[in-house]
């Protein structure tokens, strides 16, 4: 039986998972044997654990980078994952190389995992690459910047410090050294899992196709509604994040029939914010059917969450965390299906955001649009696809 391994090494969330697994199940009816390793390992007994699938710990930086410099451009992306530290960098290689030795795989199959890319290139394995937009680079010198207003220099600056740190550490497993940086990402195939007009990088690329979200929503529980006054919001955020209470309070004020998923809620945040017409989900929620019975959805816009409410013709409204989520709540906007309220903003007004979110006919309809634009994609297919090209390689 041929092994395929499922790599994760850097986010957060359920998306990079949910990139991963719809694509194992493919393969392993087709006779494969899935072997995940993961970066995170707190969600996987409900996702990946039913399936039977073997899961690892992924190798990963855990100490904190601090003093650098606001993340602009992929290199800053990986300091932060400690490739600053050449030790560190070669002993996370390692790891990844010594795993892949004891699991003997067929194919690789990389969601954000470079050094487990850069592994697979030392052994020479089959890899492919798959994920969002974000996390995949266009192939250029030099890496394209994920902020405006970066100059030329910076960005030569930030890869070059980067690139010599990465052959530091190759040069001391005697492994051959990369020219650019961009031979991170050289693969067997690319899978982009997103769309042309949510591209991070801001153009279409023309050397990949286009997937749509690889991740599979249909999966978890579907929850009662709340009684309400007749609009319905589902709400996806952390009880972590700054304005979740007013968020939450704000629903509240609306009367807004609500379903809450907000990861590691405590029982006191439970007490404090519940009403008649707030229901939270504990479990994971199966976002393919939510979204078909809501009118609007609320949500950090990681790792394509967004992108599956606009394919239901569902209207967003975006609170992003950090730079992936901002970008990709940007790009929303800008179809005029969504409505962000900025994580730098001092006045954060959560009710009229929710108020627009219901009431604004122009972003439902550019919603509906985007539905209706690519009714003839869905992950189930994105996801058999992308397994019929990985069992090809394999043989």
């Amino acid at each position: 039986m041929k092994r395929i391994i499922f790599a994760w090494e850097l986010g957060a969330g359920y998306g990079h998972i949910f990139h991963l697994l719809p694509v194992a199940v493919k393969m392993a009816a087709k006779g494969f044997k899935p072997y995940f390793i993961l970066k995170d390992l707190s969600r996987t007994e409900k996702t990946i654990g039913p399936h039977g699938f073997p899961v690892l710990q992924a190798p990963v930086w855990l100490a904190k980078a601090v003093g650098m410099p606001p993340s602009v451009t992929f290199p800053d992306i990986l300091f932060r994952a400690g490739y600053f530290n050449v030790e560190g960098l070669t002993a996370m290689l390692k790891a990844w190389i010594h795993l892949f030795d004891l699991i003997k795989p067929h194919l690789i199959v990389a969601d954000h995992s470079p050094s487990a890319l850069l592994a697979a290139k030392a052994l020479n394995l089959p890899k492919v690459i798959i994920g969002n937009s974000f996390t995949i680079p266009p192939r250029a010198f030099p890496l394209p910047p994920l902020a405006p207003n970066v100059d030329r220099q910076t960005v030569l600056k930030r890869e070059k410090l980067v690139l010599d740190k990465i052959n530091q550490a190759l040069a001391r497993l005697n492994i051959a050294p990369l020219e650019q940086l961009n031979q991170i990402f050289d693969a067997d195939e690319t899978f982009l899992c997103t769309f042309a007009e949510l591209d991070h990088y801001g153009y279409p690329r023309t050397d990949v196709k286009y997937y749509g979200p690889g991740s599979n929503p249909d999966a978890g529980v579907v929850p009662e509604w709340p009684k309400g006054n007749g609009n319905r919001i589902f709400c996806y955020i952390y009880p972590t994040f700054k304005g979740f209470r007013r968020i939450i309070k704000a629903l509240a004020k609306t009367g807004c029939s609500t379903i809450v998923h907000a990861p590691g809620l405590s029982r006191s945040q439970r007490k404090e914010l519940a009403t008649d017409t707030i229901y939270f989900a504990d479990e994971i929620v199966n976002i393919k059917a939510i979204a078909k019975e809501c009118d609007g959805a609320i949500c950090h816009s990681g790792a394509g969450t967004g992108t599956f409410f606009l394919l239901s013709g569902c209207p967003v409204l975006l609170v992003p965390l950090q730079l992936e989520q901002t970008i990709a709540a940007k790009k929303i906007v800008e179809l005029g299906a969504g409505i962000m309220v900025r994580p730098e903003a001092r006045k954060r007004d959560y009710r009229k955001a929710i108020n627009v979110l219901i009431e604004d006919s122009s972003m439902h309809k550019q919603a509906r649009e985007f539905a209706m634009r690519y009714r003839q994609v869905t992950p189930e297919k994105s996801a058999e696809e992308i397994a019929n090209r990985c069992a090809l390689l394999t043989q």
